[in-house]
């Protein structure tokens, strides 16, 4: 039997890269005559409202400075993940105090850390996370359900507020951080959230389970997850069927 390739192009700064690659390793283990191929492009033909998206959330400075005193105020430790401004993201840029509340860095120095780029997947799988504030974008929402790490959901553009919305409101699998929705694909949510209000989500973020049935319900949903990836499980039966789908149209 021929071997089949597979050819994923996945749509760069969008996040689809990290699930491509997992998506080809699950697919080549499961049927020895499949392999794969991830084309990286260059040039990828953006949509406006993507390259928006990015540059209004990254120089949305009041947000930052709001979330950063909600963290303070919080008192709990923390790790942020800060994009710098869009025009600086090519440099080695590390000129936090231009963009974060004066002293904020030196009074938090013992409880907490503030980075650019983050292994996500590392960082929400260790025991001592207690909590996720995210955009609730389709892996950060995968990763934090597989982990059992209960999340604050502040989704900013496209999928994440459909995303956000399933999770907070029909599932009860996440906290909701106070946005307002749009049926609108291409709305970014410029909307702030104040430090006052945030701070009082992160509070309920890291009660414990006797005190955030959220909180149990993500843990449950962490066992059911790893049992739809088991033999005879339904994620291991679909991607099967995925395979079989595969192989037979070659």
């Amino acid at each position: 039997m021929q071997t089949t390739e597979i050819i994923f192009v996945p749509a760069p700064a969008i996040g689809h890269l990290v699930s491509m690659v997992e998506m080809a390793k699950l697919l080549i283990s499961r049927h020895r005559h499949l392999s794969a191929t991830i084309l990286l492009v260059a040039n990828f033909p953006y949509n406006v409202g993507v390259d928006n998206y990015v540059d209004s959330f990254s120089r949305d400075l009041l947000a930052l400075k709001e979330t950063a005193l909600a963290l303070e105020g919080s008192g709990h430790r923390f790790l942020w993940s800060v994009r710098p401004p869009w025009e600086k993201l090519k440099a080695n840029y590390t000129a936090l105090d231009e963009i974060l509340p004066p002293g904020f860095l030196q009074r938090t120095a013992s409880v907490g850390k503030v980075t650019g780029w983050a292994p996500q997947v590392t960082v929400i799988s260790h025991p001592a996370v207690g909590g996720f504030v995210s955009q609730s974008g389709w892996n950060s929402t995968m990763e934090s359900l597989w982990h059992g790490v209960l999340t604050a959901s502040w989704p900013i553009y496209a999928e994440q507020q459909l995303n956000s919305f399933e999770l907070v409101h029909e599932l009860g699998l996440a906290l909701d951080v106070g946005v307002e929705y749009s049926n609108e694909f291409s709305m970014v949510n410029s909307g702030i959230i104040k430090a006052t209000e945030l701070e009082v989500v992160i509070r309920k973020l890291m009660l414990d389970e006797n005190e955030n049935n959220i909180r149990k319900r993500v843990k449950e949903m962490k066992g059911l997850s790893r049992a739809a990836m088991e033999e005879n499980g339904s994620s291991y039966s679909s991607l099967g069927k995925l395979v079989e789908d595969i192989t037979r149209k070659v």
